[in-house]
């Protein structure tokens, strides 16, 4: 076959072309006639092509772009990003404008809101001449656009308010259809006789839905609940739920329906946990931000000039985050955000929502209500306050609650809760209110205090409570009428804590209050921890106290770590009782303790206790025996999983892991492992593995554990499951033939070193090595290899990496 070369039609490239229009200049006056100006300009005929628009442009004094397809390099806030073809039109000569498709190559995502005003419909055509929305980026008074002709470069400089990240709803996997069965099968021996349990859980995965149920057995009943089916609307960043569900709302209560729910899922969200204040501020220069809560650094990032926001960094905990920019000559400035956490907060920007419509289940206790419910709640956070509503609404229940938490910056934080309840009986009607008060403040030395206040009216009733078979007795019922809880913590040195709270409760239908306060102390020396509790509580005239203390040190013998604890606690009525104890993990799948204790007023009096659990591949389990003064007690467990999976075609035997799972395959790779994990891949090749939803999953084989002869082209993927979804993640793998060959010719000599070898089909194999070795590595079979002079038959073959002497003829 011809070699064929193909040539690519090259990209305009006009950096040259104000030196040929100087040239031409400098001709035009020696050779009088040959350029002329007009009232319109300077008569271009001189150059080749006649009126060229380029050269135009480039004349033109209002031009600052010209036209032409340029291959740049791109560098975006001080990073490079490689080359990209810059494509600009006559219509580009003042301002560059970039479309989102062409920036979000360069991994820059726009925010819509901040570039408005520089958005332009239609402003640009693609390729193929459709008009498309592009951004004059260079019009925003922070941002800068600098294309430099000669270099054939290209700077952006964005701030970083101005920027978002990728929709990270992108890329979602609903995975494969799947039919699982996780059950649990577990026995236990009391002095009363042997009790059994069984349980089994079914969920099957078809498409984007998953359908799920499960079953119950003991000796003495058994139960099957009715079958739903979800599934998980992205577009929404929710979950839709039908089937048999609960209805409810906060405060107000629930009951198990039958019917759909529609609720937000905060893991589809870029931030699943915790709350996400704003950190705004200016950067005068390319500037590092570093965010710092105490000694821990939360955030730290080089950002561009210009305004920015911060507004994916989670606090977990309460206290001044230190927000400190750093310039790059050196000067720095801090600003100071006081942050007390407290329930109820939402992120800025961020919403909570759920809907819920159903039938009242007839298993619900007796003198629950019947008939249809409906619930209702939605919560949203702004910058400084969050806000949320409910309502919960069924034939004879009424329920409605709102609630407002607010950050009050150096003052803490405040949350404000009501709600309202009528219930209807036959006998009349009962509603009442509910409020809650709730402050926090965290100091920056870590010292958090919290108070909260309760107050219910005598006939406030959630849903739950409602029976209509008992009316009479509601009115006497000792229900919590106020309710006040202070709470203090410190952290005192480097892993200690202190924590004292105190409450006081007072109950309708009792004149008398009850009071109590609780304290712990947790330290850590080395290795060694301890904690030292303690509470009291006085109703009346009864009062009662107890205390507690424990101990734990961890060492190791002979490369096995151990851990012993102990602990003892007692009381007013003077009864101490005391425990003792030690764990170890005797492999990596094999865990065993064993405790003593004693004393105490219980009947069992002294106790001796074993248990051990084994993380089996196929199924986990577990066994305790406890010796006492009344006998032996014992029992055990096992619970496991059983999938089959239509992708391969095959059923896996596995533990319970995780309701979000992968199923690994690789080509004949039994016994295969991932990075770090102990579970290999069964006799064809599939391995189950744990994921985490709506999270990026890396999946990287231990390529030690791959069969000899087994290469695969990529040993790493990355999925991001949705909830409780099964994704099959196959690895191409290649069965290498390999041969390991000692070659000599008819006479005895072996091929000199350096000749090439060659398969029938002419493809190269390899070359020979000193003393005529030659390894050679081969997809398919060989049934011949050839030298310049000779050949090797294909029955004198075999697959060995053990060296084979072979006869050249």
């Amino acid at each position: 076959m011809k070699n064929k070369t193909t040539i690519t039609r090259p990209v305009f490239i006009p950096r040259f072309l104000p030196t040929a229009l100087g040239v031409a200049l400098v001709v035009g006056a020696i050779i009088p006639g040959a350029v002329y100006a007009t009232e319109d300009g300077l008569n271009l005929d001189f150059l080749q092509g006649g009126q060229n628009t380029q050269a135009a442009a480039f004349l033109s004094t209002t031009t600052q772009y010209y036209p032409g397809r340029y291959w740049v390099d791109v560098t975006v806030n001080g990073t490079p990003k490689g080359k990209r073809i810059l494509n600009i039109t006559p219509q580009e000569q003042s301002a560059l404008c970039l479309t989102p498709a062409w920036l979000a190559d360069l991994d820059l995502y726009l925010r819509p809101d901040f570039y408005q005003s520089t958005r332009r419909e239609g402003g640009k055509a693609d390729e193929d001449g459709a008009d498309e929305t592009c951004y004059v980026i260079g019009q925003q008074p922070n941002t800068t656009v600098n294309f430099d002709l000669s270099t054939q470069s290209l700077n952006l400089t964005l701030p970083q308010a101005g920027l978002t990240k990728a929709d990270e709803s992108l890329g979602w996997e609903f995975g494969d259809s799947a039919v699982r069965l996780n059950y649990n099968a577990n026995a236990n021996k009391t002095t009363d006789g042997v009790d059994y349990y069984g349980s089994g859980s079914l969920l099957a995965n078809l498409g984007e839905w998953i359908a799920r149920g499960s079953a119950s057995l003991t000796q003495d009943e058994q139960s099957i609940s009715v079958f739903t089916v979800s599934k998980a609307i992205l577009a929404l960043q929710a979950d839709l739920v039908l089937g048999k569900t609960s209805v409810s709302s906060g405060e107000l209560g629930g009951l198990s329906t039958y019917g759909m729910t529609l609720s937000s899922n905060q893991s589809m969200r870029r931030q699943t946990q915790g709350y996400t204040p704003v950190f705004s501020g200016t950067a005068s220069s390319n500037a590092r931000v570093t965010l710092r809560q105490g000694n821990t650094v939360l955030y730290s990032e080089m950002l561009p000039p210009g305004p920015f926001d911060i507004n994916d960094v989670t606090v977990l905990s309460g206290g001044d985050v230190v927000m400190t920019v750093t310039e790059n000559d050196g000067s720095t400035t801090t600003q100071v955000f006081p942050i007390t956490l407290i329930s109820g907060q939402i992120s800025p920007g961020e919403h909570e929502y759920s809907v819920s419509l159903g039938v009242i289940d007839n298993d619900n206790p007796d003198g629950t209500p019947t008939g249809g419910l409906g619930a209702f709640s939605y919560g949203y956070g702004l910058e400084h306050l969050s806000v949320r509503v409910g309502a919960l609404v069924g034939s004879q229940f009424t329920g409605v609650t709102g609630e407002v938490t607010s950050q009050l910056g150096v003052f803490g934080s405040l949350s404000a809760a009501l709600s309202g309840t009528q219930s209807r009986y036959d006998e009349g009607n009962r509603q009442g209110q509910k409020t809650t008060l709730t402050f926090a403040k965290t100091f920056d030395i870590g010292t958090t205090i919290r108070l909260a206040y309760n107050l219910l009216s005598e006939e406030y009733d959630t849903l739950g409570e409602y029976n209509d078979t008992d009316y009479a007795s509601l009115k006497d019922r000792q229900r919590l009428k106020e309710d006040v809880t202070v709470g203090f913590s410190q952290p005192l040195w480097q892993g200690t804590t202190f924590s004292v709270n105190g409450w006081q409760r007072q109950y309708w239908q009792r004149d008398d209050k009850q009071q109590g306060v609780t304290g712990n102390l947790s330290t850590r020396v080395g290795q060694v921890s301890l904690s030292v509790a303690g509470s009291y509580y006085k109703a009346g005239s009864d009062n009662q106290y107890s205390f507690s203390t424990s101990v734990s040190i961890p060492f190791s013998v002979f490369d096995r770590d151990y851990t012993t604890y102990a602990s003892m606690s007692g009381g007013k009525n003077g009864s101490n009782s005391y425990s003792a104890g030690a764990s170890t993990s005797l492999t990596d799948r094999w865990s065993l303790s064993a405790n003593e204790s004693w004393g105490g007023d219980g009947n069992l009096g002294n106790q001796t206790s074993v248990w051990t659990a084994y993380d089996g591949r196929l199924a986990q389990l577990s066994g305790q025996m406890t010796h006492t003064d009344s006998g032996t007690l014992g029992s055990g467990s096992i619970n496991g999983s059983v999938m089959y999976l239509p992708a391969d075609n095959s059923v896996l035997l596995g533990k319970n892991i995780s309701d979000t799972l992968a199923v690994v395959h690789v080509p004949g790779g039994t016994g295969v492992t991932l990075l770090g994990g102990l579970d290999k891949a069964d006799r064809n090749g599939n391995l189950m593995v744990p994921l985490s939803s709506y999270q990026v999953n890396t999946l990287s084989i231990d390529a030690s554990t791959l069969p000899s002869n087994t290469e695969l082209a990529v040993t790493s993927k990355k999925v991001k499951p949705t909830g409780s979804s099964v994704t099959y993640v196959p690895f191409e793998g290649t069965t290498v033939k390999r041969y390991v060959l000692q070659v000599k010719r008819q006479n005895g000599q072996f091929i000199p070193a350096g000749e090439w070898a060659y398969a029938e089909s002419g493809a190269p194999l390899g070359f020979v090595s000193h003393n005529g070795v030659i390894l050679i590595n081969a997809v398919d079979t060989l049934s011949t290899v050839r030298f310049s002079d000779c050949r090797i038959r294909g029955d004198q073959l075999s697959e060995s990496n053990r060296l084979q002497e072979v006869v050249c003829e």
